[in-house]
């Protein structure tokens, strides 16, 4: 049989959707670019972009990033670096511009703006970190990743003498005890034999002797480095 026959073939091909991020009115710097196409339904995890302080990262003077928005004029943050989301059409996600504020609080893994000054925010881990001897304290400050916009960055350090009373001072108003305040970092929660007492890395004989301070009532004292005390990593932005 020579005979032949038509046949028609319906292929139904699922729309291919895309994620664009922008930085802004008055941005600077790449935005971060997501090469994925995806299918109606699945899952986007939204992307970070770098601090001022590195380079490539989107900058605005003045400001700092503080996540993204699905408005094109953006004045509050609808998704976190990080954050995940089902996606149903195209997408532009707009990053949301704030100016720095002490007591501004970075998720994921960031930490607490305690101190704007000029242009340089600093900032202090959310949590302690084991306690530790001032040496160990040092070198476990500088292993410490502490995110900024969704970037964690690896060059925490132990905050200087001046730098852990400027801590002290934001987390208790000035005097007082600075423990266990919940929306200012929860210092002295962190164990250790002295809980209240935090090292700072200025030492005044090197290799024997540095300052730390008890956030129990702002004194600071000068002794030995060998004793466990609890430990918090401070990192500088520039914005």
């Amino acid at each position: 049989d020579n005979s032949t026959a038509t046949y028609t073939v319906t292929v139904t091909v699922a729309p291919s959707l895309s994620v664009t991020y922008a930085g802004g009115t008055g941005s600077t710097g790449t935005a971060p670019i997501d090469s994925t196409h995806y299918s109606p339904g699945s899952t986007v995890t939204v992307l970070a972009s770098s601090d001022a302080a590195s380079s490539g990262g989107l900058r605005k003077t003045d400001y700092i990033l503080a996540g993204w928005s699905k408005s094109a004029s953006p004045t509050t943050v609808d998704y976190d670096p990080g954050a995940t989301f089902n996606i149903s059409s195209d997408i532009t996600l707009t990053a949301v511009w704030k100016t720095p504020a002490v007591g501004m609080h970075y998720p994921n893994g960031g930490g607490i703006i305690y101190k704007a000054a000029g242009a340089i925010a600093s900032i202090v881990t959310l949590t302690d970190l084991a306690p530790a001897n001032w040496s160990t304290a040092k070198s476990e400050c500088a292993s410490t990743s502490i995110a900024v916009s969704g970037v964690a960055y690896t060059d925490g350090r132990l905050p200087t003498k001046d730098e852990l009373n400027s801590i002290y001072i934001y987390a208790s108003g000035g005097s007082g005890s600075a423990c266990s305040i919940a929306n200012k970092g929860n210092f002295c929660t962190g164990g250790g034999s002295y809980p209240a007492y935090y090292w700072s890395s200025t030492e005044y004989i090197p290799g024997s002797n540095a300052w730390d301070q008890d956030f129990a009532n702002g004194s600071q004292y000068l002794g030995y480095e060998t004793p466990t005390f609890s430990v918090r990593a401070v990192r500088a932005i520039n914005y």
